[in-house]
């Protein structure tokens, strides 16, 4: 009977010290001890090698123009100077896995202008396809291969064939790219490669229609100042030139540039600029074909309903 009381009251003294024991912070349990208490937390969700960017807009335009009717350039050809309304898309598709990314952009433009009452006719026409691969050989640096196509959808008069001209391009060649290396949102974008690229078109002439080969160079700058709430503001300015290795003196030379002011969630104001020079080819003596030797340009004032992702 005295050793059944003593085992009682010794297991009643343990009880009440480990009630009065004090619990240790988890960070002070033994790593054992944690494992055994808590479950570890899940891995953090991998980020997607998938990204995207969009603009859809429908605008009213102010377009002016400076030899368009004679440019070699077909955009700049189509257009005349005039108020016009323009529905437009562009969007680009990333996918990055370092050291790859692949990138691809579409850009789409098509308006109809009514100049002195004498009816509708196309004013703004522009389809554009650029894909690019890049492999990063050690930032800034990198190797790519690059390929892409421009057209119009409704060709020159008289016939308006659909898609006329169309020119197809392949390029490769080393690159270097910088990202947001200043306090806002920027990239620069430089690179010289080889390119062979043809066209194919109802009005070209021979010479216009034949594979060429040469040099190219690309240069792009994009900033964003600031974008929350809806409020957004974008610029870029993009060179692009090409000159044939058989004929260094004939290159051409191709300037956009843009800026985006978004104050209301859809609403913008659009602001952009186009430039096209192409000196004379070898092949063509004197006088200097129409085109050629002379800067042709397209300015734009947009205004209109704009959403952006």
């Amino acid at each position: 009977m005295r050793a059944t009381t003593l085992v009682l009251a010794g297991l009643a003294l343990a009880a009440a010290a480990a009630a009065e024991a004090p619990v240790l912070p988890d960070e002070l349990v033994p790593p054992v001890q944690v494992g055994m208490t808590r479950p570890a937390p899940p891995p953090p969700p991998r980020p997607s090698p998938w990204s995207s960017t969009g603009k859809a807009s429908a605008q009213l335009i102010n377009v002016s123009t400076g030899n368009a009717d004679t440019s070699l350039d077909p955009t700049i050809r189509s257009t005349t100077t005039s108020t016009t309304y323009v529905v437009s898309f562009e969007g680009s598709l990333m996918w990055r896995v370092e050291p790859h990314s692949i990138e691809q952009l579409l850009k789409a433009r098509w308006g109809r202008s009514n100049s002195d009452h004498q009816g509708f006719s196309e004013n703004t026409d522009e389809l554009r396809y650029d894909g690019i691969y890049r492999h990063a050989i050690g930032k800034p640096h990198y190797l790519y291969v690059a390929w892409g196509a421009e057209t119009v959808f409704t060709g020159p008069p008289p016939s308006d064939y659909r898609l006329d001209p169309v020119t197809a391009k392949a390029s490769s060649g080393y690159g270097q790219i910088y990202e947001d290396v200043l306090p806002v949102t920027s990239r620069l974008d430089g690179r010289l490669g080889a390119r062979a690229q043809k066209s194919w078109g109802e009005f070209l002439t021979p010479e216009q229609r034949h594979w060429e080969s040469g040099a190219e160079a690309f240069l792009r700058y994009e900033q964003t100042p600031f974008q929350h709430d809806g409020n957004m503001a974008r610029f870029y300015a993009q060179y692009e030139g090409f000159a044939e290795f058989n004929d260094l003196a004939h290159f051409t030379n191709l300037i956009t540039a843009g800026a985006t002011l978004q104050m209301l969630r859809y609403v913008a104001v659009d602001v952009r600029l186009r430039l096209y020079y192409e000196t004379r080819p070898k092949e063509f003596g004197d006088p200097t074909p129409p085109g050629y030797n002379q800067w042709s340009v397209r300015q734009e004032t947009l205004v209109g309903l704009t959403y952006i992702w």
